[in-house]
């Protein structure tokens, strides 16, 4: 009996020595900000869904799954209700496929089999003439149908809400016309709903100008309440993330940072007409910080205070270059808030102490004074870290509104011609009490 509680003693004091040692050896200390690999659950991002997401043609799809995947980084996929990707090509549909992150299962994908290769880039007034909308309408419909269903989840015994926001990315062509009949289509069945949508301007002569077809199409009867519009011109690979950065910070960042509004609300302020003629314009700025790790296992990752600091301080007061746009137009619109966000993937506490001192460096500096119209929240994405991890990013995200709106988009373009006749090409939309939607109780859209 002696020499079993002696070695319990022993054993005891044994691991209390090594946790003292990996304390003392290995503590980040007040110079060091822990990292975060994986955020825990928090109890109101657990399978609320109230932000849902569809992806229209390749570049729309793609971007669902960069969402997604982003958003399982800051641990708020939960917010997303349910993904709707709609792409007639069934190549680029796999492509997408393939990169969604396998725990986000609430993913609707939808097609056409008379139209198996894809729109090749047909034009909007072709892709709405009645021959062709034969071919794509009622898959459009019934993946809506699917789509709602995952959204409300029924008989699953799961806490879920009609989505508050809802984003649509579209690719450019006529998939915008699919984007607009989509976003009619969902309004008749989430009537509070905000829509917002993502697209861009492709390298084409051709396509960017069907996107401007496009756009004031949608101005005479509008959805969507503004688009976040990328030149592809550019740097698209930064543009592209910025993007997705953008949706998954500002659903994360009430749940993480202080002074952060609820992502409707944010939004909503960011652009608070419903006219169809909003364009916003994003600015995307990043730094790499040396990552350091504990010598014992487990092993905690760090970032250095000052460090850390002084990337974000330089982040804030450069994203106002012209260089750091995702497209050239003019900003900010009269009258209109911007936002900055920040990411870094910090935890708790270390991401409070960071905050506060940001704002206060800032509010020394001015810069409250000079943009008093702006509002700065921050965001914490996890990211993958091993041993053999040197550097993670920081990230300065802006968002401002294009002074001129889609007016911007026609004159960077260098034709601001005004609509034709022959641009009312959207057919009416008539809701049907006899065919049953997609949760059941709800009119389903018929399309005529």
């Amino acid at each position: 009996m002696d020499t079993t509680i002696g070695v319990g003693v022993m054993l005891a004091i044994g691991i209390a020595g090594y946790w003292l040692a990996h304390w003392l050896l290995t503590r980040p200390g007040r110079q060091g900000f822990g990292l975060i690999r994986k955020w825990q659950p928090m109890d109101r991002s657990n399978e609320c869904g109230q932000t849902s997401m569809a992806g229209v043609g390749g570049y729309g799809v793609e971007q669902l799954a960069r969402v997604v995947n982003d958003c399982e980084r800051g641990n708020c996929a939960g917010q997303i209700g349910a993904g709707l990707g709609f792409e007639l090509n069934e190549e680029d549909r796999n492509r997408a496929w393939a990169k969604l992150s396998s725990g986000f299962a609430r993913t609707v994908w939808g097609a056409s089999p008379l139209i198996t290769n894809g729109l090749a880039n047909r034009p909007v007034d072709e892709v709405n003439s009645l021959e062709l909308r034969a071919k794509w309408v009622y898959d459009l419909i019934k993946a809506v149908e699917r789509f709602c269903e995952a959204v409300r989840r029924p008989g699953s015994g799961l806490r879920a809400f009609d989505p508050t926001i809802i984003w649509i990315a579209v690719s450019t062509g006529g998939h915008l016309a699919l984007a607009m009949e989509l976003a009619r289509i969902l309004k008749v069945e989430f009537k509070r709903a905000a829509f917002f949508g993502l697209t861009i301007l492709s390298e084409k002569r051709e396509q960017r100008q069907e996107l401007i077809k496009a756009l004031r199409l949608h101005a005479q009867t509008p959805v969507f309440r503004f688009f976040v519009i990328t030149d592809n011109l550019l740097d698209r690979a930064k543009n592209d993330k910025a993007v997705a950065m953008f949706v998954a910070c500002i659903t994360q960042a009430r749940w993480v940072s202080v002074l952060a509004e609820d992502a409707y609300n944010a939004l909503h302020n960011l652009y608070d007409k419903a006219d169809g003629l909003g364009v916003a314009v994003l600015r995307y700025w990043e730094r790499k910080v040396a990552v350091y790790t504990t010598l014992l296992p487990p092993y905690d990752y760090f970032v250095m205070h000052q460090d850390v600091v002084q990337a974000i301080f330089d982040g804030i007061t450069a994203i106002d270059n012209e260089a750091e746009k995702c497209v050239d137009l003019d900003t900010p619109h009269a009258g209109c808030r911007g936002l900055v966000i920040v990411n870094i993937a910090l935890r708790y506490p270390f991401l409070g102490r960071l905050e506060t001192e940001i704002r206060d460096r800032l509010r020394v500096a001015g810069w409250n004074d000079k943009h008093p119209d702006r509002c700065l929240i921050f965001s914490s994405l996890g990211e993958h870290l091993t041993r053999q991890s040197r550097w993670t990013t920081a990230s300065v995200i802006s968002v401002d509104m294009a002074t001129e709106g889609i007016d911007g988009v026609a004159k960077l373009l260098g034709k601001a011609a005004a609509p034709s006749p022959e641009d009312n090409l959207a057919l009416p939309l008539m809701e049907s009490p006899a065919t049953p939607s997609g949760n059941g109780s709800q009119p389903a859209v018929v399309i005529q």
